[in-house]
């Protein structure tokens, strides 16, 4: 049978990972999404639905979203390369949360077919016409498209990690463009590959590239490592000119998508929230803990599961060194791969005592170009960079099975079988178990969602419970439900993402669902340390403690609050209790500001129309201190109720500049 189908190891691991990756939705695609709404899965979702909803709008590379009202939002898409599965089904499927859902769920499904079939081109060519083509190209899909990265990608759901799977296609272009002969005892060089072959390498290069500016600079450092080595043989001249023409060929589509991400860059408050400057405490990134952990001598302690446990896999670097060691020339090359991704992803330091005065480790590579290079301080988690370690990996356990293949005879295929579960269960228990059966959430609101929306006036919505990472126990890192609702029920609101500096948090009304949002999850207290928190998180929390201290929240601010909501254009206060993050919150509203107008199904509504009721004290307040843009109430205006607008149409424009048939009060 592999006579015929000598892809046929190499497909069963594929789909087995395919399926694997949406296990969890195959019994509702068009309504369930794969991942956990505790992981960055909702907010990626978002950002890819957002995308695709206005990509005859704004384009693939910039989003706009109804959020953080009044401000609005803007950025670049961070991983524009995706869309090019998700759009279509998006559309094909009537766009909406059913299309959402479809286009997510068929991007994680086809992402392990691809790296498949990328794998399958690179190891022919690596290997050429080996009998054991079949096996080895089985065991590399067991090792990388089951590597750490991707088998526990649901407990990130970081879309910006399914690019590295077409990284091997690249690879199997650039070793034909380098003059590589196919095959593992192929000496010399290759006759020059057509004009076409080098314009593949580029053009695949940068649809990874287009995954993420980690992605981007990785590859870079792999290509350069690899370029160097597929070099020998050529004149310098030559293999620099084969180098440069990839590299030019590759940046020119990722111009455009380089131009956005700077056109579109916040500024002021909001360069945080897009992912401002890094201040990490590089004595806590250890690498020392990251080799024990890498050596399965000690469990990974860091908060975050993939961020900080650089892990190949034990018995897949052992083959890829065993490669190195029986074929040099072919397999030395990944192996320093391997070797080179360890260090950039390890940790800032080394050491495996405690700090002193007199040592504070060794200053490892990620560090060193940081502090060369400033504006590496924006990569957060070289760690990443381990994914193209389990691909240099496999690449070289293949080699080590190719060499030991006609040593073995009729016993090679029992190896590699027994290669490839010993793979897999190396990557299967460690660092962490994946989660089984996968988790699921839904992308469209809870049912009372819409019904809740109906009975509030035309407005903006301020959207409860917030997604604040910091206010969350780590591991639920950050939420982005809120976001996909919003596309969901058509109307602005108030929260934005991953946003502490919402326009919402500016109010005091905002700060005080703030703290207790803070004091039901016990951050500070229990689920982690102020360690844990980075400057500006600390910073934030502080200013809303002494705020709330400095200015008590008593009857008067809370109803000049809800009256600065109405006249800004919010129309109601949504909470929704099943989120996380909601625990309390229900109590506290109804204390400050009475019992709500809708509570059906989970979804709890404040009409802020009918909140907003005048009285001298508040007048007062308003006129003495104006709240958001409300200045001209201090002129007298005040009670008077916001200016009415006329639509095109001639219809009544509510607060914000959305239409309505109703007079504002």
């Amino acid at each position: 049978m592999l006579e015929r189908s000598p892809w046929l190891p190499l497909a069963l691991v594929a789909t087995a990972c395919a399926l694997f990756q949406v296990a969890g939705v195959l019994q509702a695609p068009a309504s369930l999404v794969a991942g956990s709404d505790l992981t960055e899965a909702p907010a990626h979702l978002w950002a890819l639905w957002n995308a695709a909803h206005d990509l005859f709008e704004h384009g693939p590379l910039i989003r706009e979203a109804d959020i953080n009202y009044p401000d609005g939002f803007r950025l670049h898409l961070m991983d524009p390369i995706n869309l090019v599965v998700f759009a279509p089904v998006y559309w094909l499927a009537g766009g909406g949360p059913a299309g959402a859902a479809l286009g997510w769920n068929t991007l994680h499904g086809v992402a392990p077919l691809v790296g498949a079939i990328g794998l399958w081109a690179l190891l022919k060519r690596v290997l050429g016409p080996s009998p054991c083509l079949a096996w080895a190209a089985g065991l590399a899909a067991a090792i990388y498209l089951a590597c750490p990265f991707f088998l526990l990608y649901h407990r990130m759901g970081r879309t910006e990690y399914l690019p590295a799977l077409l990284y091997p296609l690249h690879l199997a272009y650039f070793h034909r463009w380098m003059r590589r002969p196919p095959g593992i005892d192929g000496a010399g060089i290759d006759a020059p590959p057509p004009a076409w072959v080098g314009v593949a390498a580029a053009l695949s290069l940068s649809a990874v590239a287009l995954g993420g500016t980690y992605l981007a600079l990785f590859c870079l450092l792999g290509n350069g490592v690899l370029g160097l080595a597929w070099s020998r043989g050529l004149g310098w001249r030559e293999a620099t000119w084969r180098l440069a023409a990839v590299a030019t060929l590759a940046v020119l589509p990722v111009l455009p998508a380089t131009w956005a991400l700077f056109e579109a860059w916040p500024t002021g408050k909001q360069t945080e929230l897009a992912g401002g400057m890094w201040e990490f405490d590089d004595s806590e990134a250890n690498a020392g803990t990251a080799l024990l952990t890498a050596l399965r001598l000690a469990p990974p302690r860091m908060r975050s599961d993939l961020d900080y446990v650089p892990y190949v896999g034990t018995v897949a670097v052992l083959l890829a060194a065993a490669a190195a060691w029986v074929r040099p020339r072919r397999a030395l090359p990944w192996l320093v791969l391997v070797l080179l991704t360890f260090l950039m992803g390890s940790g800032f330091r080394l050491y495996l005592g405690a700090i002193t005065d007199d040592f504070d480790g060794l200053t490892m590579p990620p560090l060193a170009l940081t502090r060369l290079l400033p504006p590496l301080q924006h990569i957060r988690s070289w760690s990443r960079i381990m994914v193209l370690g389990s691909l240099a990996a496999a690449v070289g356990a293949a080699v080590f099975l190719a060499w030991c293949w006609p040593r073995l005879g009729a016993r090679g295929p029992r190896l590699a079988q027994a290669l490839m579960a010993v793979c897999l269960l190396d990557q299967l228990n460690w660092p962490y178990p994946p989660a089984w059966p996968p988790r699921n959430f839904s992308a469209s609101p809870p049912p009372a969602m819409e019904a809740a929306v109906a009975t509030l006036p035309p407005g903006a919505v301020v959207a409860l419970p917030m997604d604040l990472p910091m206010l969350l126990p780590w591991g639920a890192e950050e939420q982005g439900l809120w976001p996909t609702w919003q596309l969901g029920i058509g109307r602005p609101t108030s929260n934005n993402f991953q946003g502490e500096y919402d326009h919402f948090v500016g109010t005091l009304f905002g700060q005080a669902v703030v703290s207790r949002q803070r004091l039901c999850h016990q951050t500070l207290a229990s689920r982690c340390t102020a360690r844990d928190l980075d400057g500006r998180e600390q910073t934030l929390l502080a200013a809303i403690d002494e705020d709330l201290e400095e200015n008590p929240l008593d009857d008067t601010t809370i109803k000049a609050e809800i009256a600065s909501f109405w006249w800004d254009g919010y129309g109601g206060i949504v909470l929704a209790e099943e989120v996380e993050g909601a625990g309390g919150l229900r109590e506290l509203l109804t204390d400050l500001i009475g019992e709500p107008t809708f509570d059906r199904g989970g979804v709890v509504a404040w009409n802020t129309r009918e909140l907003a009721e005048w009285d001298d004290a508040t007048e007062s307040r308003l006129r003495e201190a104006p709240i958001g843009d409300d200045a001209e109430l201090a002129d007298g205006k005040a009670g008077a109720g916001p200016e009415v607008q006329e639509s095109e149409e001639g219809g009544v424009l509510a607060p914000g500049g959305v239409e309505s048939s109703e007079q504002p009060p």
